[in-house]
């Protein structure tokens, strides 16, 4: 643009972008989380100081959301401790 002496306002350089549709969209700035002030029983973790000594003794599991275009979608992972 200073080749060209091109002098342009902030104002007017986004004007000029918004009416070509150059503009990149704002996203939402909502996230789904899990509720963890629920009214179900949280069981203790009955494995915090187990080690396992050969695969398929212990299975670890989450569960985590994938925005999607029309939405999201839940993954749920299960993985062999004994791998980690």
């Amino acid at each position: 643009m200073k080749e060209r002496q091109i002098q342009i306002g902030r104002d007017k350089f986004y004007r000029f972008l918004r009416y070509y549709n150059l503009l990149v969209p704002k996203t939402k700035r909502h996230f789904i989380t899990t509720n963890s002030k629920r009214q179900f029983y949280k069981y203790k973790n009955l494995v915090k100081d187990k080690a396992p000594t050969k695969p398929e003794q212990l299975l670890v599991s989450d569960i985590t959301y994938i925005k999607i275009e029309k939405g999201h979608n839940y993954l749920a992972l299960v993985t062999d401790a004994y791998s980690m």
